[in-house]
């Protein structure tokens, strides 16, 4: 934080500056136009989903990935134009995602869409670790998988909550994390010549959302949807 001027004189007072804590940031986040979000996730049980329910489990009141497993944890109901609101705690390293627009039947990253959920900094590290690639662009947290990668540098310390927003409405699709934006695309303006993999998602309307896990132990204790009308 600075205080600048250009080439004037220019006097300030009153200047009070005072550091908030995670939760009292993610209360502020979850107060800001809430109206009209519903809660899925209900803290007792996953019957509220469908899908990979076997590889998911309600831990202290949290939907955690079980170790070891992974697979599409989905809504009962298909959503068009929605907003989500999610509330995660990553471990070190740790792998997940936000599914969308997903089909009968499909898979989110390559029938849907997937946003990634990740550990930077700890997945790298584990992959250069084992003397494999670090991650692409588009598999960065916040990131469209197989398309776009996000701004990078928001996430918080693992084991700390964190709060997103999703919002994808018709073909505009943005990110923010803790409070910033860190993704921000027209899906109908993307390059699909220059992709690993076109998702089926860019040319859906609407499909089922949900949680798309990779084997750890991620946790969320709030999954909100909101439906926009056009």
């Amino acid at each position: 934080i600075q205080l600048q001027t250009h080439g004037s004189e220019i006097r300030w007072r009153n200047i009070f500056i005072r550091e908030i804590s995670t939760s009292e940031a993610n209360e502020f986040l979850r107060s800001q136009n809430s109206n009209g979000f519903v809660e899925l996730n209900n803290g007792q049980d996953l019957s509220n989903w469908q899908g990979a329910t076997d590889s998911y489990a309600i831990h202290q009141g949290n939907i955690t990935c079980k170790p070891g497993k992974g697979g599409d944890l989905l809504t009962k109901e298909s959503f068009g134009d929605t907003a989500i609101r999610i509330e995660f705690r990553l471990p070190a390293a740790g792998n997940n995602g936000i599914a969308l627009r997903v089909p009968d039947g499909g898979h989110s990253a390559h029938d849907g869409m997937e946003i990634q959920v990740i550990d930077d900094v700890g997945y790298n590290a584990r992959m250069t670790s084992a003397g494999k690639p670090e991650l692409k662009d588009y598999q960065h947290h916040g990131s469209l998988y197989f398309c776009v990668g996000a701004k990078q540098g928001y996430l918080r310390p693992t084991g700390e909550w964190n709060f997103e927003e999703i919002v994808i409405q018709d073909q505009k699709l943005t990110v923010t994390l803790n409070g910033t934006c860190i993704l921000d695309v027209q899906l109908d303006t993307l390059n699909r010549n220059e992709m690993d993999h076109v998702p089926g998602g860019l040319d859906r309307k609407d499909g089922y959302v949900g949680l798309a896990g990779h084997n750890d132990p991620v946790a969320f204790r709030s999954f909100k949807v909101k439906r926009i009308d056009k």
